[in-house]
C-alpha cells in the first residue's frame, strides 16, 4: 500500500467470509456493476468470451466489458499434493498466537491496515508494487506464530504464486466476460447481488460463482468442480484492464475474500485474508501524484480476487474509470 493512501480510502467491514446482507453492498444511493481459451462463463445477460461490439467510437471491446481469468483450486487435502493449503484450510485453534484458549471462527483479515480491532493479522500478503510479470509479488518478510515465510492464511510464496498462474494438476482455467453496466451518471457497475446466483433455496440472495457446476465454465469435467458443496468455493479472478486518466475517477469495490487493485503497478487496495465483504473505495485525484498519473495519458489497472473459504462470495466493483481490457505483455 503506497505511504499517505489510506487516508483517502474509506473502508466498510462486516464479519466471516461472506455477507449473508441482500442486495448492493453499497447502500449509499450510488449507480449499481474454459479451458484456458476455450470455455467462457456468462455474468450476466449477452456476456461470450468471444463477445462482439466495440467501444463507443466503432473500434476495439466496449468499455467495461472484461475479461476474466479465474483459476479453479480443488480444497486442500494433507493427503492429496495437487491441493494448495491456502484454500479452505484456515488457521486452527492451535495455530493462534493464543494457542486457541478460546474458539474463532474468523475472520482471518490480513493487511496492515485495521478492519477488525483485535481480530487482524496486521501484515500484508502481497507487496506494494507489482512484478514484472504483472503479477502481485508475495511478502516473504511475513510470518506467522513464529513460522517464517508465511501468514495466518497464506502457508508461502510457492503456494501463493499458484494463485494466478496456471499450475497443472493444482489448477484449470476458464474464461469468462465480467460486464460493467454504465448508468446515466457515467458509472460503470458489476454486482453479485444483482447479477449473480442465488446462495441458496432457503437464502435466495445472489452471490458470485461463476464457475459452479452445471454453468458454462464449470471445472466438474476436470476433476474438479463444486467437491459435493452446493457452489464451488475455491478460485482466483485475475482482471487486466487500461484506462486513459481524466482527472475526476473513483474505483469502489465491495467482496471477499482476497483483493489486491494496482493503479499503474501500485497497490490501492489490499484487503488480505479470509473475511466477509469489505468495501474500499479510490479516489484517483488524490492519489496522482503519489501513483504518477497525469491526465491524458493512459495506465494499468490490474484486479486480482481469491474466493478460498465457504459460505458466501460476493463482488461488486463501481467505477468512473473507463475500463477497457489490457493484455499483460
Amino acid at each position: 500500500m503506497l505511504a499517505g493512501v489510506a487516508g483517502v480510502l474509506s473502508m466498510v467491514a462486516a464479519y466471516a467470509c461472506g455477507d449473508s446482507a441482500k442486495g448492493s453492498k453499497f447502500d449509499d444511493g450510488s449507480a449499481d456493476g474454459g479451458r484456458s481459451g476455450s470455455s467462457s462463463g456468462d455474468l450476466g445477460p449477452g456476456n461470450s468470451v468471444d463477445g462482439g461490439g466495440g467501444d463507443e467510437t466503432g473500434g476495439g471491446p466496449p468499455v467495461g466489458t472484461l475479461e476474466a481469468i479465474i483459476r479453479d483450486f480443488k480444497r486442500y487435502d494433507v493427503n492429496d499434493a495437487k491441493t494448495n493449503p491456502d484454500f479452505e484450510n484456515v488457521p486452527s485453534d492451535a495455530e493462534r498466537p493464543d494457542g486457541g484458549a478460546l474458539p474463532y471462527y474468523g475472520p482471518w483479515t490480513e493487511a496492515t491496515e485495521a478492519y477488525y480491532p483485535g481480530a487482524d493479522y496486521a501484515i500484508d500478503i502481497v507487496l506494494p508494487t507489482l512484478g514484472a510479470d504483472g503479477k502481485p509479488q508475495y511478502n516473504t518478510a511475513a510470518s506467522f506464530n513464529g513460522i517464517p515465510g508465511r501468514t495466518a492464511t497464506t502457508h508461502g510464496r510457492t503456494f501463493f504464486d499458484q494463485w494466478y498462474r496456471d499450475t497443472p494438476g493444482v489448477n484449470v482455467v476458464r474464461k469468462v466476460l465480467i460486464t460493467l453496466t454504465k448508468d446515466a451518471n457515467g458509472v460503470y457497475s458489476y454486482d453479485s447481488a444483482v447479477s449473480g446466483v442465488p446462495l441458496s433455496a432457503a437464502n435466495p440472495s445472489k452471490n458470485f460463482f461463476p464457475i459452479d457446476d452445471g454453468t458454462p465454465a464449470s471445472t466438474a469435467a476436470d476433476g474438479f468442480g463444486n467437491q459435493g458443496e452446493a457452489h464451488n468455493y475455491h478460485f482466483t479472478v485475475e482482471l487486466h484492464t487500461k484506462f486513459r486518466y481524466r482527472g475526476v475517477e473513483t474505483f469502489k469495490f465491495s467482496g471477499d475474500d482476497d483483493v489486491f487493485v494496482f493503479i499503474n503497478k501500485q497497490l490501492v487496495i489490499n484487503i488480505g485474508g479470509i473475511h466477509s465483504a469489505l468495501t474500499r473505495e479510490v479516489n484517483l485525484p488524490a492519489l496522482a501524484s503519489a501513483l504518477g498519473l497525469v491526465v491524458g495519458e493512459e495506465y494499468p489497472l490490474d484486479f486480482f480476487q481469491a474466493e478460498r473459504h465457504v459460505e458466501e462470495s460476493n463482488l461488486r466493483i463501481e467505477t468512473t474509470i473507463e475500463l477497457r481490457p489490457d493484455v499483460v505483455k
